[in-house]
């Protein structure tokens, strides 16, 4: 028995370690959120020091009185906040940590030298999520592509009267300072532009000024325009040109009033000194790699060398020998992470302190007569901390790059911190986005994904960098390769990462292409890429293999399976969509799904992980405890130990054992808490459940929660429904959907959502409002509502609540009661008391689920957390993973449905017109296949763009699929050879067969967040702006819209008559009439009829067209008998 049980262990261990060796192309995938993880590590490691170093030492100075601070970045240190997570989160708090330098002061008028530590500034610290933790709220930080610092040879269209002409021009692009623009004119004449000059000047001025002397220029360049004299009058010409604009006199005029001295000392000094001369490593090379200059790549400033290849650069471009730059070719951009935005923010707090204490000191020199220095240093080296926190502060809060984290779930986080924009600081506009900067270009290929991008205006201005894409030390996009040797991938060798640099000189060939198991490419030819160019070339002259197809497209879009059978602009929507997706309270797997699923959750860290192996001693609802056995030196726990002393294990395990452990030392049990309701920044929850149990033993890394978007650690943000694609009565027009009322009442799309809500009290110190329970004039139903209060006044915890529901009681004395000056107010002002209370919001319901109070030094009031169960109901928004999307717009009993010749009935009914015209075919051959696997109790991982494999693979994979499932279910109807994919189906309400075979399968369904709840509103009397007399606006306001027109068709359909009259009337712009019947109405008296001012507006209008327009009023008595003339002045009035 133990021999036969050793061989069967011996067998799935050595079957363990075969499986193992086996690596695919998931474990290769690198961290999805590695790349903001290695922008911070970056500043922290590097840029802190570099940015410290760039002004060290400060000195701070004021006639012959200075002080200097030397600082030593390389001991800096870092304080770890003294409160967790969830308190900083609860207390809307910044996680940061507190920066300590160590520095040297030295005073000018004491020979010693004081060594002291110095709070630097807190710095917002990245979580291992990827985010940062401001005020309470997650912000991600976006990357940024933007031009590498360098040289730019460009042309530019100009419109003249002989048409559309073509203007080259040179840009310039330093590491710092001003970027300076050389261009020719429609006369081919030089010109050069910088930012502290407002105009143009010449050229061949400014290489004058600069030393050039006039035969040197005239000896390679032919030039038109007359020359200044000597280098001392292009300065003085250069400098009336600055005073021009500071001056009300004419150039010519300032020109003869400058001195020499003056206008040297100017362009020297301010216009043309080290830091405007500064260009870095960056733009030193690329003057080297494009035009050649011989200058050391250690200078790092301006040459007069580096002008005379820079003029001859133009001229070759007006006469066209030189090639111009790709501006959107990679190659010319760099990628900015949040470690660099952090340094330029560092930098400038470090300048504005540096500032501050200057502007300090020079009034402590002259107030202090004892010249106590270190009196001044001890009052002020705050500042330094105070700016540069305020600084990195102001980034977060109010830059354009630090953003809201969107996490509606683990796909839309993951996304959002891997997003990469051409916008804000530093880079384009909308407005300056053309359609060739929003294209795609051949570049892009392996690092940023051409399906995934906004559908608004964004639009081509904001992308996903790929799934293996990741970033380089110097901020380019890098790509891996398998290297290719004669024909033969030599994958054993691992991944190379190639920058758009390195590949100029490769031949790359795709990753679809078949090979043998032996890794050797066939004797045909291939599609590849060399360069910009695409070709057919034998697999002889390959040098590079792509690694995956996933290397092409971004995380979202490749867990799409049958990708490639779907339209561009679809995949787009989907990839869009499937971010959209609520986290479901049930999460179910897909059927069909690919490979990257189980990464995305656990990279993004929303699931819990064990740090260390042990036993899970106990699990309950917000606690797991795991006991951590004692290890002795150079032990581990592997199979080999369990095969050396298998007899012992085996009757071990067959004795009877006690499960209760009690170990003394409590440093053994490892503690790992958390919250069964997790809440997003979009107010989504999801259910974190344990998917372990006690006595259970679990390895390091193991995952032991779902949260609400995942199953087993793999993502899953819908449900596995029964569609099929027939109409039915018209109610799935135009992307309308129909569904089952099974998928209402078994929860199918329930969704849990929080909603927080502050009440605060105004003037709380005087009084003049206060939370209570007796709250005046109130009618018998409104007073059953305050049972749920306690004796303050506020909302109990764990209570039920529904629309109009007390939360928090609260009254206002009429003393202290102030008119909104925009608002008109409807409150009754002649009560002692108001009752300002706290009600639960129209459509809301829910569950109280924390009850907070808030006692700070700025604000005094409740906070209080509502959770709501959300079902699907008509009007929510429902999509699949293809870009098929719609809303729903009948729930029908399950009864009525269509049903399948099993009798299982069908959930969803889609539109079988929404497939051809968007050519996403991708969501059939889904349906199929889940339909197949459904019955087979089989799930598949699809492998994207399949057709390497064959020439209708993902169609015969499916077909086979549905034969095997007809054979071993023995149901015949699955795959019949008259219409494959088809099936007889019969109408739930009469139980009659549809005329024709209908497409049924399971698809992966997604509710998204455009709820109907959030968005449905409507009023019927509110407040209206006191400035424009028109209804608020937002639901939140009560606000509403008018009557238009089609609005107007809607009650005349009804035959609403005096309700289309009175909103077309005075409940529209009859600002006098709506007065006028609210006190009839009061008095009750009959309302009169006036005129609106639309009216009015029209018959002016008709009477600028020179149309004679005249009314006539009619006369009654019982019936119509004379008309009279009505003077259109008198409309003005309502005079009649």
């Amino acid at each position: 028995m133990i021999n036969k049980t050793l061989n069967s262990l011996l067998f799935f261990y050595l079957k363990i370690k075969k499986k193992k060796k086996k690596s695919t192309i998931l474990s290769k995938i690198p961290n999805f959120i590695s790349i903001q993880q290695l922008s911070f590590k970056n500043f922290l490691n590097k840029d802190l020091s570099l940015a410290l170093e760039s002004i060290n030492p400060i000195k701070i100075e004021y006639n012959e009185q200075f002080l200097e601070i030397h600082c030593f970045s390389k001991y800096i240190q870092y304080l770890k906040p003294e409160k967790s997570i969830s308190e900083i989160i609860k207390r809307d708090e910044t996680y940061n940590c507190l920066l300590v330098l160590p520095v040297l002061i030295k005073f000018h008028n004491n020979s010693k030298v004081f060594f002291e530590w110095i709070h630097l500034g807190s710095l917002p610290f990245m979580l291992k999520s990827g985010n940062f933790l401001i005020n309470g709220i997650s912000r991600v930080v976006l990357h940024q592509l933007v031009r590498i610092p360098g040289i730019y040879k460009l042309y530019y269209n100009k419109e003249t009267i002989q048409g559309i002409q073509i203007i080259p021009y040179i840009q310039i692009i330093p590491d710092k300072g001003s970027w300076i623009t050389i261009y020719a004119d429609t006369e081919n004449r030089l010109w050069i532009s910088l930012n502290l000059l407002k105009k143009k000047i010449s050229l061949l001025i400014f290489l004058q000024a600069l030393g050039f002397d006039l035969d040197l220029l005239f000896q390679n360049i032919s030039y038109s325009e007359i020359l200044l004299s000597n280098q001392i009058e292009a300065c003085r010409y250069i400098y009336a040109h600055f005073l021009e604009y500071t001056s009300l006199q004419k150039k010519e005029k300032i020109q003869k009033q400058i001195q020499n001295q003056e206008a040297i000392n100017f362009f020297q000094n301010i216009l043309w000194n080290s830091k405007n001369k500064f260009i870095g490593p960056f733009c030193r090379k690329q003057l080297f790699k494009k035009l050649g200059v011989p200058v050391p790549l250690n200078n790092l400033e301006f040459t007069n060398q580096d002008f005379i290849y820079i003029t001859q650069a133009i001229i070759n471009l007006i006469s066209e020998e030189e090639i111009v730059d790709d501006i959107d070719d990679l190659f010319n951009k760099t990628i900015r992470g949040c470690g660099d935005f952090l340094y330029e923010e560092l930098i400038t707090g470090l300048d504005s302190s540096k500032l501050l204490l200057n502007r300090r000191f020079e009034k402590f020199i002259k107030k202090e007569k004892n010249e106590n220095l270190e009196l001044f240093w001890k009052k002020n080296k705050e500042k330094i901390s105070s700016s540069v926190t305020k600084s990195w502060h102001k980034f977060f809060v109010s830059g354009t790059l630090s953003q809201y984290l969107d996490e509606t779930n683990p796909l839309t986080e993951i996304t959002h911190k891997r997003r990469i924009t051409f916008l804000g600081t530093g880079g384009i506009t909308n407005q300056q986005a053309t359609i060739k900067i929003r294209g795609i270009h051949p570049t892009y290929y392996g690092r940023i994904c051409p399906i995934e991008t906004p559908e608004g205006q964004n639009a081509g201005l904001v992308h996903s960098i790929t799934t293996l894409a990741n970033k380089s030390s110097t901020g380019n996009l890098v790509s891996p390769y398998f290297k290719v040797f004669k024909g033969q991938i030599q994958k054993n060798l691992g991944f190379f990462y190639l920058n758009r640099d390195l590949e100029q000189t490769q031949i790359l060939s795709s990753a679809d292409i078949s090979y043998s198991k032996l890794n050797v490419l066939a004797q045909s030819t291939f599609p590849v890429r060399q360069d910009l160019n695409f070709d057919f070339i034998s697999a002889y002259e390959i040098t590079m293999q792509s690694v995956s197809v996933l290397q092409m497209i971004s995380v979202a879009t490749s867990i799409i399976p049958f990708l490639e059978h779907d339209d561009a602009n679809r995949a787009l929507m989907g990839s869009n969509m499937q971010r959209q997706a609520v986290i479901l309270m049930k999460p179910e797997l897909s059927i069909v799904k690919t490979i990257v699923e189980s990464r995305i959750a656990s990279d993004v860290n929303k699931i819990l992980q064990t740090p260390k192996s042990g036993f899970v001693f106990q699990v309950n609802s917000n606690q797991i405890i795991i006991y951590k056995p004692k290890k002795k030196r150079n032990q581990n726990f592997f199979m080999e130990n369990l095969l050396k002393n298998l007899k012992n294990n085996i009757e071990f395990l067959n004795k009877k054992k006690n499960t209760e452990i009690s170990i003394e030392e409590p440093n053994q049990f490892l503690k790992l808490s958390y919250s069964s309701l997790k809440e997003t920044n979009q107010g989504t929850c999801g259910l974190q459940r344990p998917i372990i149990s006690e006595t259970h033993w679990v390895t390091s890394s193991s995952n032991l929660l779902d949260n609400g978007a995942t199953v087993n650690g793999n993502l899953a943000i819908g449900k596995n429904v029964i569609v099929a694609y027939l109409p039915w009565e018209g109610y799935n027009f135009e992307d309308a959907v129909l569904i089952s009322n099974q998928l209402v009442s078994h929860d199918f799309y329930t969704s849990l959502h929080i909603e927080n809500y502050i009440v605060e009290i105004e003037d709380p110190d005087l009084g003049f409002e206060f939370i209570t329970k007796d709250i005046p004039f109130l009618s018998m139903i409104e007073i059953d509502y305050l049972k749920n209060l306690d004796s303050k006044g506020i909302i109990q915890k764990g209570i039920w609540v529904k629309e109009g529901d007390f939360l928090v009681g609260k009254v206002k004395s009429k003393h202290a009661f102030k008119i909104n000056p925009n608002i008109i107010s409807q409150k009754d002002k002649n009560q002692e008391y108001t009752d300002t209370s706290f009600r639960v919001p129209k459509g809301v319901e829910g569950l109280i689920l924390d009850v907070e109070i808030l006692t700070s030094a700025t604000r005094v009031g409740v906070k209080i957390t509502l959770l709501q169960r959300r079902k699907i109901q008509v009007g929510d928004k429902v999509a699949g993973r293809h870009g098929n999307k719609g809303i729903i717009s009948k729930i029908l009993p399950v009864e009525d449905m269509p049903y399948l010749p099993d009798g299982t009935p069908v959930d969803v009914v889609l539109n079988p017109l929404g497939i051809p015209s968007r050519m996403n075919v991708g969501q059939v051959l889904e349906c199929l296949l889940g339909l197949a696997g459904k019955y087979l109790c089989e799930s598949y991982n699809i492998n994207l763009f399949d057709e390497k494999f064959g020439k209708h693979a993902s169609r015969s994979f499916v077909y086979a699929k549905l034969y095997e499932a007809s054979i071993k279910t023995k149901n015949p109807w699955l795959f019949e050879l008259e219409h494959p994919g088809k099936f007889q189906i019969f109408d739930g309400r009469t139980g009659l067969v549809f005329n024709q075979p209908v497409t049924v399968g399971y698809t992966y369904m997604l509710k998204l967040i455009h709820m109907v709840d959030d968005k449905i509103h409507a009023r019927a009397t509110g407040p209206y702006s006191i400035i424009t007399q028109q209804p608020t606006h937002g639901r939140a306001q009560n606000g509403g819209q008018r009557v238009g027109e089609m609005e107007v068709w809607a009650f005349q359909a009804y035959g609403a008559a005096f309700t289309l009259q009175e909103l077309l009337t005075i409940k529209s712009d009859d600002t006098i009439g709506r007065n006028e019947a609210t006190t009839n109405i009061v008095l009750n008296k009959p309302i009169e009829r006036r005129h609106p001012e639309s009216l009015k507006l029209i018959l002016r209008e008709i009477q600028s067209l020179c149309f004679n327009l005249e009314m006539y009023a009619p006369s009654y008595n019982k019936e119509i008998t004379k008309f009279s003339l009505i003077d259109l002045n008198d409309l003005d009035n309502d005079i009649l």
